[in-house]
């Protein structure tokens, strides 16, 4: 099973560098794993982790976007139905959430 994303997590980069996930739901305010808060279908990228510009993969002509979880645990789900992230999960640019190695709480 994979481990579950929390605040502050990664996403692997896809030609660009990975950035940041922030928990930004109100209704995931109260789960944590290890008193971090979990990421959910939704969350995006933290404030500074945008995608877009010039990387190491060449130049992206979109604008410059936020990183936005878009699919998750098809079992776990916290609140009003919002499925947790994992790791491999897709965010909506192409790229995939990766969890921290000393990520410990899996979800199928």
């Amino acid at each position: 099973m994979p481990a579950i994303i929390v605040n502050g997590d990664k996403t692997q980069g896809h030609g660009w560098p990975s950035v940041g996930l922030r928990s930004s739901k109100a209704l995931n305010s109260g789960v944590h794993i290890n008193s971090t808060k979990v990421i959910v279908v939704g969350d995006k990228s933290s404030v500074f982790g945008r995608h877009g510009g010039c990387g190491p993969g060449g130049c992206d002509p979109s604008p410059d976007h936020a990183v936005v979880v878009s699919e998750g645990s098809p079992t776990v789900f916290i609140g009003a139905g919002l499925a947790v992230c994992r790791d491999m999960d897709s965010m909506g640019c192409g790229d995939v959430a990766k969890a921290s190695p000393d990520a410990n709480v899996f979800a199928d």
